[in-house]
């Protein structure tokens, strides 16, 4: 019982985008471990190493990071796309995909694709991501967002569907 997470890098090609996105993925193995997941408002990176901040406070712990998901940022408005996993993923794959030491999964997660045309429920946001290793560096959203997932999120996948008329 515990939450896990995959840092990555979407392809922008792959989403016929001209930019990468970088993506945090958070999963629980129960509804419970969701609870522990942080519903960060932004990102601070020192190095190699980002942390998740929840509006003032630090959150979480320090994830690894790659050289491709730094400059992903970069490409990204110097933002991450943060996606928390309602469902558990398929064939027992865990969210634990990518290997620590490396940070960011050298591939995609096989499970990604059910992730992003919503056939596994995720909620997504959009976060700043600031980088140094001075206070002065670390940069917060001010951006409203509630206190459970659904509230924060800006996209929930799979989307509602449109009242008819």
């Amino acid at each position: 019982m515990t939450a896990h997470f995959t840092t990555t890098v979407l392809p922008g090609p792959a989403m016929g985008l001209d930019y990468d996105v970088p993506l945090l993925i958070f999963g629980g193995e129960t509804p419970a471990d969701l609870a522990r997941v942080p519903l960060a408002t932004s990102i601070h990176r020192i190095g190699n190493e980002i942390q998740t901040i929840e509006h003032a406070s630090m959150s979480g712990f320090a994830i690894p990071v790659n050289n491709a998901w730094i400059a992903a940022v970069e490409q990204y408005d110097q933002a991450a796309k943060i996606i928390i996993i309602r469902d558990s993923v398929p064939t027992g794959t865990l969210t634990t995909h990518a290997p620590a030491a490396e940070g960011v999964e050298s591939g995609l997660p096989d499970w990604l694709g059910e992730v992003l045309t919503g056939s596994i429920r995720s909620a997504q946001r959009d976060v700043p991501v600031s980088e140094g290793s001075g206070p002065a560096s670390i940069m917060m959203s001010m951006e409203p967002a509630g206190a459970t997932i659904e509230e924060w999120a800006h996209r929930l996948m799979p989307e509602a569907s449109q009242p008819t008329e």
